[in-house]
């Protein structure tokens, strides 16, 4: 598998997305990284089709993704976004179920996205009874049960606690050994690092930096991102990556910084 998306640029009203491009293929996490109201969710509302681009090439396996049939997209592309429906009396599987629609999953496929992250007790639940984290995994497992090739995930981590999270950081691990394609948006600079293959980071609609975490997760970088300068301190998990307010006079990091860290790297 392979999505090479070249040159799309997009505008509405004030705002525009100005010449965004990524590579991925089999197994590939791809990270984008920016402040909010840098385009991060319309760019990937726009390879899923959900708006349409003005210029540029979106190519799956080599061919224009418009030129698959409408049938045909829901088995390649995929996507968990930031607002969470809520269907007026369905339940938890009839809203997983209609991912099937398309793609011709079996029913019982609908327990097994479930029970991979542990949820399957919430299978006959109301959905529009359920918390907000319980609705974002279960969106999740929908994502999963309609097992498309390209699963496009906009701020998975939003809104849920730490078991969630984590939760979801071993979902993407495992799409990742499925040969599945993930471009994920996210906040976190320092999950990104750990989790993604590639990055793109954005700002007002354009591309600052794009490449491997290593070649793009930088203090110069991060600062024409986000407009404020960034530090970064050595951990097992490889480097973390702070503002430099977030530091003591000394040049150190406060101990309730240090302890905040410390919490959520073990």
């Amino acid at each position: 598998m392979m999505l090479e998306i070249r040159g799309v640029s997009f505008s509405r009203g004030n705002f525009r997305l100005k010449e965004l491009g990524l590579n991925a293929q089999n197994g590939d996490v791809v990270g984008i990284v920016g402040p909010n109201g840098s385009g991060k969710s319309t760019f990937l509302r726009i390879i899923a089709g959900i708006l349409k681009k003005e210029s540029g090439e979106i190519r799956y396996n080599d061919r224009d993704i418009n030129e698959y049939q409408h049938m045909e997209r829901p088995r390649i592309i995929s996507m968990l976004s930031q607002e969470t429906p809520n269907p007026f009396s369905f339940t938890v599987s009839d809203v997983i179920g209609t991912a099937g629609y398309f793609t011709g999953r079996p029913p019982e496929g609908i327990k097994r996205s479930l029970r991979k992250l542990g949820i399957e007790n919430l299978y006959k639940r109301q959905f529009s009874q359920l918390s907000g984290g319980e609705k974002r995994l279960v969106m999740l497992a929908t994502l999963i049960y309609q097992d498309a090739d390209v699963c496009l995930m906009d701020e998975p981590f939003s809104f849920l606690d730490v078991d969630k999270s984590t939760k979801v950081f071993r979902i993407v691990r495992s799409l990742k050994d499925e040969n599945k394609i993930v471009v994920v948006t996210m906040h976190d600079i320092n999950m990104i690092w750990n989790l993604c293959d590639s990055v793109l980071l954005m700002k007002n609609g354009s591309m600052v930096a794009s490449g491997t975490p290593e070649e793009v997760i930088n203090e110069e970088n991060l600062q024409k991102t986000y407009g404020i300068p960034f530090s970064h301190y050595d951990s097992p998990e490889g480097p973390r990556f702070v503002p430099s307010e977030f530091l003591s006079n000394s040049g150190k990091f406060s101990s309730i910084t240090a302890e905040l860290f410390g919490k959520y790297e073990r």
